[in-house]
């Protein structure tokens, strides 16, 4: 859009801790919306839907300028109604994000010096010491805070996280973990009749695999959160049962705690009480039933 001649963004329009990123930019980007249109078109949602959108636009600037040699970088606290009119903006126009932008060096993939063969025999530097078992001890530590589908199967050590030129993580240059080892010694006896076959038939047939130890973890075994509850699904479906909570098998998640876990539901619903419970009820809602009868010939004859 064409600006006012006089207009003049100086670094006072920002937070002073930003100032030293302003001085450093050559170039200031307002992403901005007009909160009439988008009322329009999504209603309540319009505010969070622009922001989603300008965040998505922002992110893709800051990935995509890096190989242009520019480097970007979001700011907050911006003093946006100063230079409103000066914009060409009216009173419905919403600053979303904004980002300074400035030259920045192309950042090259580091090239691998071939070594000279040596007699010594040395570990790689991203190899963690070999007479230290990090893994299972960093498994042991995460197992005692954090539920089991959360603690990582894998781990990869790296000497340092590949970063852009903004600063930020480089996720495309990242490695890909290997295969998956799990850290603890598993029990892979297989499982035994009845519930626990037939909860590994299912398993299998969720992750591809031809056998399953019944103390195997799900996760450790390359289960996903969508796998989990299309298991949890088909689950439910094979036993005839809509009251199983996906909970119940995220903090199950081997053959044989999940069967021990749903013969002890069974059990306790064929308890006396439980089932003297279970007749008041239905014989509540017969009187309940019989009642809004009534009321309704009542108004009908009325």
């Amino acid at each position: 859009m064409p600006l006012a001649a006089e207009l003049r963004i100086d670094r006072g329009l920002h937070a002073a801790v930003n100032h030293g990123i302003f001085d450093c930019s050559a170039v200031s980007i307002f992403l901005v919306g007009r909160s009439s249109a988008a009322l329009a078109a999504y209603g309540n949602l319009a505010q969070e839907l622009l922001c989603l959108e300008a965040g998505a636009l922002g992110q893709l600037l800051m990935t995509e300028a890096e190989s242009c040699a520019v480097g970007c970088c979001p700011v907050g606290t911006f003093s946006f109604d100063r230079i409103r009119s000066e914009l060409g903006l009216s009173s419905d126009a919403i600053l979303l994000h904004t980002l300074l932008a400035g030259g920045a060096p192309v950042t090259k993939p580091a090239v691998k010096q071939v070594a000279e063969p040596s007699t010594k025999a040395q570990p790689a530097a991203s190899e963690p010491p070999r007479d230290e078992d990090w893994g299972a001890t960093l498994t042991a530590y995460l197992g005692e805070r954090l539920p089991a589908y959360m603690v990582p199967a894998t781990y990869t050590v790296l000497d340092a996280l590949p970063l852009t030129s903004n600063g930020k993580v480089d996720r495309r240059a990242l490695p890909s973990p290997g295969v998956a080892e799990s850290a603890a010694l598993t029990d892979a006896s297989p499982p035994r009749a009845g519930l626990e076959r037939e909860i590994a038939g299912l398993i299998q047939g969720v992750l591809g695999r031809e056998s399953i130890g019944r103390n195997e973890n799900f996760f450790e075994l390359g289960g996903t959160s969508v796998q989990m509850v299309q298991f949890h699904y088909k689950l439910q479906e094979a036993l005839g049962r809509d009251d199983i909570p996906i909970t119940a098998l995220f903090n199950q998640p081997s053959i044989r705690a999940l069967a021990q876990h749903l013969s002890q539901d069974a059990v306790a619903e064929t308890t006396p009480d439980n089932e003297q419970r279970q007749a008041s009820r239905t014989s509540g809602k017969a009187r309940m039933k019989q009642r809004l009868k009534k009321r309704n010939r009542r108004r009908g004859s009325a």
